[in-house]
């Protein structure tokens, strides 16, 4: 690294009272850097540009691309930022104590409301404020919190001094990235992570699982717990998700009966008692609170209120992330606690009370302005005369709507650029959670860095943060983690199947376009192999790919990445058939993945009878006849097979044997519906409305699968056309599309395969 320090040294000359996470006042490297230096990842600007597009790869098998789900441009740079562990101390003992304080502050809203009759906090503020949600009231999570976790965005003055800018409390979001983030930045820089004594972030991972647990409602032993997700996820909760052990479900995937609420899982319904909740408080319950939403689970407010499930972050939290609650949090603590704040808030102004508010109003080209009811934020240099004019007119109409924030000179940190470091200002998001003796701060986080001057725009680059220990880390606890069956969730089943049928269904397309392109004379008008439908196919299987993201491996996630790339058609078969292998020789067969398998038989027996009634049953020129017959051999991978058969049988019962009957070809029509009825029969069966339809679709598949002769099937009627492949492919083709039709409907009145609900529903 000596390199890059002397020209980021050379270039980077802080003022006196700056300060930059990597040069001390003298320019000088701090201590911790000089660590990280022995990394020969960061030896010149080459090797760190090398692990700039490691980390991009890495992102790529983590699922993490430009424009999805919640990722917009996010770009992870390679360099972390290091904190010693004196000022990480002095740092967790602070967010400790304020998350201490907003757990009071919470409890105290939703029952006793002291603070309103003593005027700590005035009841506008509160009561005004769109989080408050009179609907939760009194609503208590057993044990001795109620706020369970806490997201707070810390940052570093120029000055060196710390203040907390941000607290996220309905949804705590950015642990999910937060495990990625780490998992990425130990890999490219493997070395310097093994050899400094960086804290580990699983211990965190597992206490936030053992505190869910502890949450359970009548102590139970071995609690169910799930997480309420929107759709389609974000990738931060797919992750979280998945370091915590649990199953990710939405509303359609939860149900209310005898009080509890119920999870629609495949085979059978489990009882959820903690909920971890990523849906917007306000829209967690459409009967009780915002009656068109989507993502919320109506009765789940009852059931909280009754204590029949815990739902954390409790449902209201919102109001604690009211901007305007920061200029009132030091009385708050010094009531509640008796305790002064630990770290400031940055400078807060709530245009509610007549002196702040006229100090913002005489100050607007100065501040950042937010409307603390729809989260609106307006720069005030960046308005022209008018537009202030018109913001102080709103402000003095709503006052206690409004808040004004003094913008903060931020401390730098080294960040990759084209020609090397550049210094950018940093803001850490970090989170805590309630445990039986307080609350535990995640020992890093994520950093985010902008462009100079030192004002935070929400944009830039993504860093990983590491804290220093005087002990050496204990790897073993890192997460990899949490071990024990996950439910599946009958949503879940529905997204695998469907996955399942997009998957061949891509796959057919690109086989078909490879057939048009090699056998173009043999199957001219015969075949759809427009170049954009395999475009749209291909939109539509990653669009799918991202519903059941947490249920593929960083093996199969990365081949199946491989079909985004620019490519030939045979390139894209090969990346097909990698991935069906990771998918054969890596996966668990539960039952997710005989829901996927089940989408594959059923799309590849689709396409097999469809491609064959469109190549053979026409009459065609007997000249055409053998390369229509060798066409159909190639697209379907069976040429060298269908050459040796007919050394002793005709070529065309030698080809329809090998397609339709052939119980050793993996891509006939028998071994793909027989494989289909194996998945359907280890399905779960708890109740008699699901088993009496895999009873229905069970007699239906031994109907298909009855002895086929080829040598009859290539019987041509007077006008040549091949009568009984007709109407066999034209029943098959049917009958698959009725299968298809009865697993894809999705909705919970209708899940009748993979839901367990029966006539109790």
């Amino acid at each position: 690294m000596t390199n890059l320090l002397a020209a980021y040294q050379a270039g980077t000359r802080p003022p006196a009272a700056a300060h930059d996470e990597l040069l001390d006042a003298s320019a000088a490297a701090r201590s911790a850097w000089d660590l990280l230096a022995t990394d020969p990842g960061l030896s010149s600007p080459a090797a760190l540009a090398q692990r700039q597009a490691d980390l991009t790869g890495i992102l790529v098998e983590e699922g993490v691309r430009a424009g999805v789900a919640d990722i917009r441009d996010w770009t992870l740079d390679p360099l972390p930022v290091i904190l010693d562990e004196q000022e990480w101390q002095h740092l967790a003992a602070g967010l400790a104590q304020r998350a201490e304080l907003l757990d009071a502050i919470l409890t105290d809203l939703y029952r006793e409301r002291r603070l309103l009759t003593e005027g700590v906090l005035p009841a506008e503020l509160v009561l005004g404020h769109p989080g408050f949600l009179r609907a939760a009231d009194g609503i208590r999570v057993p044990g001795p919190h109620q706020l369970f976790m806490t997201g707070s965005e810390i940052a570093r003055r120029d000055d060196g001094t710390w203040l907390v800018t941000e607290i996220g409390t309905d949804l705590p979001r950015g642990l999910g990235f937060a495990l990625t983030t780490r998992r990425a930045v130990s890999r490219v820089l493997a070395e310097g992570y093994r050899h400094m004594p960086i804290r580990r972030v699983g211990p965190f991972f597992r206490t936030v699982r053992d505190s869910l647990g502890a949450l359970a409602p009548h102590g139970a032993k071995r609690p169910r717990m799930a997480m309420l997700v929107p759709q389609p996820p974000g990738l931060d909760q797919l992750h979280l998700a998945d370091a915590l052990g649990l199953p990710v479900v939405d509303a359609g995937d939860l149900h209310m009966a005898d009080g509890r609420v119920w999870m629609r899982s495949v085979g059978d319904m489990e009882p959820v008692d903690v909920l971890l909740r990523q849906v917007d408080s306000a829209r967690s319950d459409p009967v009780d609170l915002y009656s068109q939403s989507v993502s919320g689970v109506p009765g789940l407010l009852e059931a909280a209120h009754h204590g029949a499930v815990s739902v954390v972050n409790p449902i209201g939290s919102a109001v604690l992330e009211n901007p305007a609650l920061l200029s009132y949090l030091p009385a708050a603590a010094r009531t509640l606690l008796s305790q002064e704040l630990l770290l400031p808030s940055v400078p807060t102004h709530w245009c509610g009370e007549r002196e702040m508010g006229s100090h913002v109003i005489a100050h607007l080209h100065e501040l950042v302005v937010t409307c603390t009811s729809t989260g609106h934020q307006y720069r005030g240099w960046e308005l022209s005369t008018a537009e202030r004019t018109d913001l102080a007119v709103r402000i003095a109409a709503m006052p206690h709507d409004w808040v004004g924030q003094e913008p903060v000179e931020l401390a730098t940190t080294p960040m990759l650029g084209p020609l090397g470091l550049t210094p950018a200002v940093t803001s850490i998001r970090t989170f805590t959670v309630a445990t039986a003796a307080g609350f535990e701060v995640l020992p890093g986080g994520v950093a985010t860095t902008g462009p100079l001057p030192g004002r935070l725009t929400g944009s830039g680059h993504a860093k990983d943060v590491w804290v220093l220990s005087a002990t050496p880390p204990d790897d073993a606890l890192e997460p990899g983690l949490l071990t024990g069956p996950i439910p599946l969730s009958a949503a879940s089943a529905g997204s695998l199947f469907r996955f399942g049928v997009l998957l061949e269904r891509t796959e057919a397309q690109l086989r078909r376009q490879r057939a048009a392109v090699e056998d173009e004379a043999a199957l001219t008008g015969l075949i759809d192999a427009a170049p954009e439908a395999t475009a749209a196919a291909l939109g539509r299987l990653g669009r799918a790919a991202q519903a059941v993201r947490e249920h593929l491996t960083p093996e199969a996630w990365r081949t199946l990445t491989m079909l985004d790339e620019p490519g030939a058609i045979a390139d894209r078969l090969v990346a097909m058939a990698a991935f069906s292998g990771v998918l054969a020789e890596s996966v668990v067969r539960d039952d997710g993945w005989r829901a996927l398998d089940m989408g594959r038989r059923l799309a590849r027996s689709e396409f097999l009878v469809t491609s064959v009634a469109a190549v053979l049953v026409t009459p065609a020129d007997y000249s055409l006849e053998a390369d229509r017959i060798a066409a159909l051999a190639r697209m379907h991978d069976i040429a060298l097979s269908h050459r040796r058969q007919s050394h002793e049988h005709p070529p065309l019962p030698a080809l329809l044997d090998l397609l339709l009957a052939d119980r050793t070809n993996p891509r006939s029509l028998t071994y793909s519906l027989e494989r289909f009825g194996e998945d359907l029969e280890r399905l779960p069966r708890p109740h008699e409305a699901s088993g009496v339809v895999q009873e229905q679709l069970s007699s239906i598949l031994r109907e298909l699968t009855r002895e086929i002769d080829g040598a009859w099937l290539a019987e041509a009627d007077s006008t040549g056309r091949l009568r009984h492949l007709e109407d066999l492919t034209e029943s098959v083709r049917w009958r698959v599309g009725a299968l298809m039709s009865t697993l894809d409907r999705w909705s919970p009145a209708d899940a009748v395969l993979w839901s367990g609900g029966g006539d109790d529903d």
